[in-house]
C-alpha cells in the first residue's frame, strides 16, 4: 500500500512554519531543484507540486486550489511513522512529522493535510479545530488493520 501525504496552504505561510526552499550549488550559483524542494527545521523535505488540478480531480468540489500550493513529504518518513504507531511506539508523538503537523495547526489558518493511499484514495474528510484531536485521527489514519486515506483541515472545507 502506498502513502503519499501532501500539504496544501498558501505560498506565503511557508515563512510562518520555517519551510525554507534547498539549492544545489554549482560554481558559487545557487540552482533550485527540479522540482524545487523545501526543508522544515533541517528534518523533514517536501517537493513542490505544480499540478493544482490533480487535487481538483481527487478532492473534488470541496476546496478552491486557486491560491494554493503543495508539497509533498518525501523519504520515508510516512512509512516509519506507520510502522511506529502500528509497534506502538512511545515516542510516536515526538516524531519530526507529527511536531510539523502540529506547527502547522497551530500556526496556520487555512491548510489541508491530505494522506493518500494508493495514491489517490481519501476515504474521509474532517473538519477539526483542536490540534491533539487532528493528531489523533491522522495517527489512526495509519493503523495496517484499517488504513485510511484522509484529508484534515480546520475550520472550513
Amino acid at each position: 500500500m502506498d502513502l503519499i501525504l501532501d500539504i496544501l496552504m498558501k505560498k506565503e505561510d511557508f515563512k510562518k512554519l520555517n519551510i525554507v526552499e534547498l539549492f544545489n550549488e554549482w560554481g558559487g550559483k545557487k540552482i533550485p531543484h527540479e522540482p524545487r524542494k523545501f526543508e522544515f527545521n533541517s528534518k523533514l523535505v517536501f517537493h513542490l507540486n505544480t499540478d493544482m488540478d490533480y487535487y481538483k480531480n481527487i478532492i473534488k468540489q470541496d476546496i478552491d486550489v486557486e491560491g494554493l500550493v503543495s508539497i509533498t513529504l518525501e523519504d520515508n518518513t510516512l512509512s516509519e511513522l506507520e510502522t511506529m504507531v502500528n509497534q506502538r511506539k512511545e515516542l510516536v508523538l515526538e516524531s519530526d512529522l507529527v511536531l510539523f503537523l502540529s506547527k502547522l495547526y497551530d500556526s496556520l489558518e487555512l491548510f489541508y493535510i491530505v494522506k493518500l493511499v494508493d495514491e489517490e484514495r481519501i476515504d474521509k474528510k474532517y473538519i477539526i479545530n483542536d490540534t491533539k484531536k487532528a493528531i489523533d485521527v491522522f495517527l489512526k489514519s495509519l493503523d495496517w488493520s484499517s488504513p485510511l486515506g484522509v484529508m484534515i483541515t480546520k475550520n472550513t472545507l
